[in-house]
């Protein structure tokens, strides 16, 4: 009979499926926002014995803190690949010179050759 071949078809995502490996960040400013929940959680349980509230302070505060730590660590992701650009350019530039340098020096050599027959 007929054989199907199952191992050409791609395999399906579901929607729930998020790759954090691939967003920059995410996976130091998760484990900030969790440590600073617990933390704060935990500090607030402490003093008011109100499990309520605490759960509630610590979900808080995980926000806040991911939050803020992901900006702060995209802000200075950014700055970084921009120095990086411009590092790049500025090499290319100097690749580029120098490629032309050694194309009019080629050219210079290349017109005196055949001049000197």
């Amino acid at each position: 009979m007929d054989k199907v071949d199952n191992s050409a078809k791609p395999a399906r995502k579901q929607w729930w499926h998020f790759d954090y490996q691939k967003v920059p960040c995410a996976r130091s400013s998760l484990l900030y926002g969790i440590s600073g929940g617990l933390v704060v959680g935990a500090l607030v349980f402490t003093r008011t014995k109100i499990v309520r509230r605490s759960c509630d302070y610590a979900v808080a505060s995980f926000a806040v803190v991911s939050l803020s730590f992901w900006t702060y660590c995209n802000y200075h992701v950014s700055k970084e690949r921009a120095r990086l650009r411009k590092i790049v350019g500025a090499y290319q530039s100097r690749v580029d010179l120098a490629r032309k340098q050694s194309e009019t020096e080629d050219e210079k050599n290349n017109h005196q050759d055949i001049s000197e027959c």
